[in-house]
């Protein structure tokens, strides 16, 4: 629903929500911007330096805690700019967080966490790992385990612990570690930490995420689930693909659980190890608390939000495995969009009118089967007739005025396609390739089998590719849409007659011309 780029060609590295469901972003450059929907602006926090990593602290919602590469952490407020605090590593940190009651904040460096106390800026205490641990995850949760006492595993024994805090490592090899931390007014007992629990995965993770009291890590083949109060582990996910995850969500929504994997071409919603949904974006992906939106920060620099509150509900459906790869190619292949060379962000509106029909409809189920649900097909098809039926003079104008005279890169294949009535028939588009031995991939040569005069023309693939990109991975509307804009719109109309002499009105001008000035 909504597409978010720097122009002048910043590249967007990283978005984030708050609890209030308004997003951060931070670029390359190291310049912040904040996003609130509600208000439907956006504004510049400010530029403190090149960012490392940010992460919004609970408490209070606008102070944003960002990690720097010159190995400082500032605690920023996002709705003034002011920064509240400055904390001071001396070395690359990968990562930043804080307690839910904004009272401790910690740094994460490669082989140490320095867990900090917001209020006097003081390093409350350090722990230090092996060189080669390779500290990927760091998060502090409030309150002691809810579980009973006899089930604690610390060191020493079986104890009530006295622990308010608890941090949670994990590193990549898979070995996790649960630690406590005495209460801030008990000044006796902080110099070290208390090992609660500790639990091992027993190969390389790419990526953790926590959702209440269990800790999710995924490897490259397979989801577990630990409890964090007993370190036991439980596997609840088999990946089929073997594309790289860049990183994992979890989300529980009315008492159901789905995990999301943002794969290098797509964001894979499963549900008892069944996919209930798929959106083609790649690149890592953030949530709000409620799961209203999905963003997705691509490589390419920018960030894509998409409405994904339909997804947690769904029962799994299935889709045909040669559609997922189209869509995989087209999600790799995508053109990155020409940017202006002013530093500001732009950002692309739908309508809201349109937006609620617009939003993407990809399900699936693992393992992928074969044959297509053909109730699922119908049912996709009435949607994209609905969506048809939406785009009228009324919707498309906010949406030319909302922005550089251009229609939103999500919905603009079906707009135009709306817009020029192309009748989408892949039968005939099949048939002629077969009469004429070619393949319905290769658009240009079927242009120049339909017309062989246009190899004469050296400009053609240059006219047509940006038109080809558009459509790309549909080689029907393609092929339909160089057809119209060739023969309706260039002077191949009044093919094979010669083009009207320069001294001339074109016809198509005229009528316009008469049209909208009758005198």
């Amino acid at each position: 629903i909504l597409d978010v780029r720097v122009k002048g060609g910043e590249r967007i590295i990283g978005a984030q929500f708050n609890f209030e469901n308004q997003a951060v972003l931070w670029s390359e450059k190291g310049n912040i911007y904040k996003l609130n929907f509600a208000q439907n602006r956006y504004w510049k926090v400010g530029k403190p330096g090149l960012v490392s990593c940010a992460n919004y602290q609970m408490t209070p919602p606008t102070n944003l805690l960002v990690g720097l590469h010159t190995g400082r952490a500032i605690l920023i407020d996002t709705d003034s700019g002011a920064i509240r605090s400055r904390f001071v590593e001396n070395c690359d940190i990968l990562g930043v967080g804080g307690s839910s009651d904004g009272a401790l904040v910690f740094t994460h460096c490669r082989d140490h966490v320095t867990v900090w106390d917001s209020v006097t800026r003081k390093a409350r205490l350090r722990l230090a790992l092996q060189l080669e641990a390779s500290l990927e995850f760091v998060r502090i949760l409030t309150g002691p385990p809810t579980i009973p006492t006899s089930q604690h595993r610390v060191t020493g024994g079986p104890t009530i612990p006295t622990s308010v805090y608890r941090v949670i490592t994990a590193c990549r090899d898979g070995k996790i570690a649960v630690w406590g931390l005495p209460p801030l007014a008990n000044k006796k007992s902080v110099d070290k930490f208390e090992l609660l629990s500790e639990g091992n995965i027993g190969s390389e993770c790419e990526g953790f995420c926590i959702e209440e009291e269990d800790l999710y890590a995924a490897t490259k083949i397979e989801v577990f689930k630990v409890d964090l109060a007993t370190g036991m582990k439980e596997k609840v996910v088999d990946i089929k693909d073997r594309e790289r995850i860049c990183n994992i969500d979890v989300k529980t929504i009315e008492n159901r659980t789905v995990i999301v994997l943002h794969l290098e071409t797509r964001s894979l919603f499963l549900r008892n190890g069944e996919v209930v949904e798929q959106v083609f974006c790649w690149g890592a992906g953030c949530f709000t608390r409620d799961g209203f939106l999905m963003g997705k920060t691509k490589p390419e620099g920018s960030v894509e939000f998409y409405r994904v509150d339909g997804a947690w509900n769904k029962d799994a459906l299935k889709l045909n495995k040669d559609a997922v790869k189209m869509k995989k190619d087209a999600a790799k292949t995508k053109p990155k969009a020409d940017v202006k060379s002013t530093n500001t962000v732009r950002i692309e509106r739908i309508d809201k009118s349109t937006a609620a029909n617009i939003k993407e409809r990809v399900v699936a189920s693992v393992p992928i089967d074969d044959e297509v649900d053909i109730a699922n097909v119908n049912k996709a098809q009435r949607d994209y007739d609905q969506l048809l039926t939406q785009i009228t003079t009324t919707t498309l104008l906010p949406l030319l005025k909302s922005g550089s005279l251009s229609y939103p890169p999500l919905p603009r294949p079906t707009i135009w396609a709306k817009l020029l009535h192309l009748p989408r028939n892949k039968r005939n588009y099949l048939k002629f390739c077969k009469v004429h031995h070619s393949s319905p991939e290769n658009i240009l040569s079927n242009i120049h089998i339909w017309s062989p005069h246009l190899k004469l023309v050296p400009h053609i693939p240059s006219f047509l590719s940006p038109f080809l990109n558009l459509f790309s991975g549909h080689p029907t509307t393609s092929f339909e849409f160089c057809l119209t804009l060739l023969s309706r719109y260039t002077w191949l109309s009044s093919y094979p007659s010669p083009p009207a002499p320069p001294g001339l009105v074109p016809p198509l001008l005229r009528v316009s011309l008469s049209h909208h000035s009758p005198v």
